[in-house]
């Protein structure tokens, strides 16, 4: 986990977004980009550029990738994660309305 890879991965709002909605919880790459309003295409580069760093993980169900927060990232720099929850948190609401959405719909 180099700091200059962070560094360069945290430089970047698209990656900002994706990030906070990840903080929230796993998602795949369609519903990133329904949250984000990100491009798939680049959802999919943005993510390289995250798991490049370190920040985020991700594994195979189906064929689709879900993506989550690397633990270890939380732990080495809670305030990164604490400060982007504060700065994208019109974006984290949104996240809370997609996913009481989803919920919904399964229940259905």
């Amino acid at each position: 986990m180099g700091l200059l890879k962070i560094s360069k991965a945290l430089s970047n709002e698209k990656r900002i977004k994706i990030i906070a909605v990840l903080l929230k919880g796993d998602f795949c790459q369609v519903h990133l980009e329904k949250i984000t309003n990100i491009k798939q295409v680049d959802i999919s580069k943005h993510c390289k550029i995250l798991k490049d760093a370190q920040i985020i993980t991700s594994f195979k169900i189906g064929n689709r990738t879900i993506y989550n927060i690397n633990p270890n990232f939380l732990k080495k720099f809670p305030d990164i994660a604490n400060q982007i929850k504060l700065e994208e948190k019109h974006l984290i609401n949104k996240v809370n309305e997609q996913i009481k959405k989803k919920c919904n719909d399964y229940e259905k």
